[in-house]
């Protein structure tokens, strides 16, 4: 693995880190949509924050988009709820 891959593999575990906590957070038998929502909401502003700070970024730019057009068909979903 070079340098330039550990270089990567960093900013995605920085970005990623967020996610963890989510999830921990989201996780339980009585976690309901009211208790969903804000996190879901969190997770985008992430996700615009990331795609301010990597816009020149060729690796992250595309796995940025990727995870926040899922995070936002799931949060569309929440709609019919």
């Amino acid at each position: 693995v070079s340098e330039q891959d550990w270089a990567e593999l960093e900013k995605i575990c920085d970005f990623l880190k967020s996610f963890t906590d989510a999830t921990k957070a989201a996780e339980g038998h009585a976690h309901t949509i009211d208790r969903t929502l804000p996190i879901m909401d969190f997770l985008l502003s992430k996700f615009e924050a990331a795609r301010i700070e990597y816009a020149d970024d060729a690796f992250m730019t595309p796995c940025i988009d990727a995870g926040w057009a899922k995070l936002d068909a799931y949060y569309t979903l929440t709609e019919r709820s």
